[in-house]
């Protein structure tokens, strides 16, 4: 099964920029990624609050995500 980012739009800055990514691992059970205010990528635990990692850009932070938690 091929698992894909989506864009959470809830959470879209007022010009309509995304900020957050979601992805389905298991029925019930996402990880999300958020972009913070200095422009990083905070990979976010599937309990929706712990911070995994912190990474310099998007796709780092995805890529991080498929090494490590899929």
């Amino acid at each position: 099964m091929k698992r894909e980012w989506n864009v959470v739009h809830d959470c879209d800055l007022d010009d309509e920029t995304p900020t957050e990514w979601s992805i389905k691992v298991a029925d019930d059970k996402f990880y999300w990624i958020d972009e913070v205010s200095n422009g990083t990528f905070d990979v976010i635990d599937h309990d929706a609050h712990t911070v995994l990692m912190n990474c310099k850009t998007l796709a780092s932070a995805k890529r991080w995500v498929s090494a490590n938690l899929l």
